[in-house]
Formats: structure tokens, sequence, C-alpha cells
């Protein structure tokens, strides 16, 4: 019987890292970053498994305050270009919409993940 040495590590312990959520490009172009972050809302809205009065009540539950379904879709709007989504309601969205590749569209431009 072999002794193993308990600082050696097991090959079939590792678990791979999970992959990084991310918009597909394609889908999230613009000639903007306001744009593109206007497409990544539309995008996340639409693959949402609720619907945008649900995400806005969600929004509102984690806010505290009324987000409408009219503000979601300006939000999601690149003609809306005087809409810009504020931080906390970004972060109310991605609590509601539970939508990662929001959060990696921040941070992709850096070399984060």
């Amino acid at each position: 019987m072999s002794r193993q040495d308990e600082r050696q590590l097991s090959l079939l312990d590792w678990t791979p890292p999970e992959p990084v959520a991310a918009f597909d490009p394609f889908l999230i172009r613009g000639n903007r970053v306001e744009d593109q972050l206007a497409r990544a809302i539309s995008v996340a809205l639409e693959e949402c498994h609720l619907s945008r009065p649900d995400v806005a009540a969600r929004m509102s539950d984690i806010l505290g305050k009324p987000v409408s379904v009219n503000m979601l879709n300006a939000y999601a709007s690149v003609q809306r270009d005087s809409h810009h989504i504020s931080v906390p309601r970004f972060d109310a969205l991605v609590g509601a919409t539970q939508d990662r590749r929001l959060v990696q569209f921040l941070v992709q431009p850096r070399g984060w993940a």
C-alpha cells in the first residue's frame, strides 16, 4: 500500500473555470459606447425570462423607487440618446435580469473578466 503525499494535488479534483458570459459582439455593435450599451440592455431584456413590466417591478423593488417600462424602453433604445441609465439603475437591472453579460460589457474593455 502506497501513501499519497498530501502536498500533491489530484488532477481528478480539478474543475475548469466557468466560462465568461459575454454578448455576441454582432448583436451589440455600435459606433459609440452609449449605442453599444443600449443594444446590450435591449438584448438582455429580450432574452430575459421576465416581461419588461416584471423587470421594471423588480428594479423598483431593488431601488425603492419607481422604474417604468417606458424608462426601460428608453434605456434600450439607441435613438433615445438623451436617456442614459444611471449606475444604481444599471445595478438594479443586473439584479432584476440576473444577466452577467451586462457586467462583462462594462469590464471587458479594460481586459477584466
